[in-house]
């Protein structure tokens, strides 16, 4: 994709994302069908398989739904649709440490387990 269909992309979106505010039901599922496969790549590339990308694209564009109202219509949507990912990858980060260590903390106690078992 080239820098002026980027921006044209980006403008899409903003003027999608006002339109919205205002109610248009027509506008609101275009960018979300554009945001989802959008954040679903953005996410894949950069996590692999770390986060689940299709997840972590239902999460933002759950974020989306409920701060839509919080966008100001005067400044780019880039900016503001990336902090929603960012903050939701981080989200995304943390829950999957958090397994990481639940699954090592349960392997260590199956493994003490099973060691104290054994004759």
């Amino acid at each position: 994709m080239s820098k002026d269909e980027n921006g044209q992309k980006w403008q899409r979106w903003q003027r999608w994302l006002i339109e919205s505010q205002n109610g248009n039901s027509q506008s609101y599922r275009s960018i979300l069908q554009e945001l989802s496969i959008y954040i679903s790549s953005y996410v894949h590339r950069r996590f692999g398989r770390v986060l689940d990308s299709e997840a972590i694209s239902q999460d933002c564009l759950i974020a989306i739904h409920k701060n839509l109202q919080t966008y100001d219509p005067k400044q780019p949507a880039q900016p503001w649709i990336h902090a929603i990912i960012r903050y939701k990858c981080i989200d995304g980060l943390r829950s999957f440490e958090k397994q990481m260590n639940i699954r090592e903390k349960i392997g260590l106690e199956l493994n003490v387990t099973d060691s104290t078992t054994k004759p």
